[in-house]
């Protein structure tokens, strides 16, 4: 029999740097965003323990590390934009862009998807999707604020093009941490091994086509969601105020 205790207090322990984050943030200023995402955040927290508890396995348990990981980026982005904070691209960006993968990183746990006899299959579609979609929040997220620092340090263009690239590298984490289980801190903790693996596959490109396959498949895919997600409200917004227009003709 599962522990339930034991899942909930790993949930505390996981989002108690999320929630004090997010309720300091949104008390002072952008209330309801932040608690939008934070809504969102914890249907997802609830539905691994949901399953916990009806099926008595801790198998998905780990997603909630992974969405964790997911949030840090958009904390170290939330503050990139604050005033008298010059240090923040020699610190703070970085350590976005250490973190940044672990995101869109989420999308890839759909591949644990498949029929268990413990759930409902669609249970675990819903949860593994949700997962998936709080990854591409933040991810969105977490870049506008990015873009915005960039905007403003460097002008638009040249930010679009650093954005491009920075897909890509995103992409190259992803395929480190799916393909061969790297992870953010092993940038410190085994360097010499990570830059091994890295310098091979610069190095024999031809014998890594999956490597190269993941990281433009991936980039160009983050690339037209962001924008995509940029634009759909512009398009909204268009079609009211045309709606609006047409009606006061009437």
């Amino acid at each position: 029999m599962l522990n339930n205790s034991l899942v909930f207090k790993l949930v505390y322990n996981m989002l108690f740097f999320c929630l004090k984050f997010i309720i300091m943030k949104s008390l002072l200023r952008k209330i309801y965003p932040n608690l939008f995402l934070l809504s969102s955040l914890l249907f997802s927290v609830l539905l691994v323990i949901v399953r916990a508890s009806v099926s008595h396995h801790l198998y998905f348990v780990f997603l909630i590390w992974n969405l964790f990981l997911a949030f840090l980026p958009f904390v170290f982005s939330e503050f990139l934009n604050e005033k008298n904070k010059n240090w923040s691209v020699f610190i703070l960006l970085p350590l976005w862009l250490l973190f940044f993968p672990n995101a869109p990183y989420m999308i890839t746990d759909l591949f644990h998807l498949k029929s268990r006899a413990d759930m409902p299959y669609w249970f675990d579609l819903l949860l593994l999707f949700s997962f998936a979609w709080n990854g591409i929040l933040l991810t969105y997220l977490s870049l506008l604020n990015v873009e915005k620092f960039l905007a403003f340090k460097i002008g638009k263009y040249p930010t679009i093009v650093t954005l491009f690239f920075i897909f890509l590298l995103c992409a190259f984490g992803i395929y480190l941490g799916r393909y061969l289980r790297w992870n953010s801190w092993d940038i410190i903790s085994n360097p010499s091994l990570l830059a091994y693996d890295i310098l091979h596959r610069l190095r024999y490109p031809l014998a890594h086509t999956r490597t190269y396959g993941v990281t433009f498949g991936y980039g160009m895919f983050l690339f037209f969601v962001y924008y995509s997600l940029k634009w759909l409200p512009k398009q909204i917004s268009t079609h009211t105020n045309i709606s609006s227009d047409n009606n006061v003709l009437n």
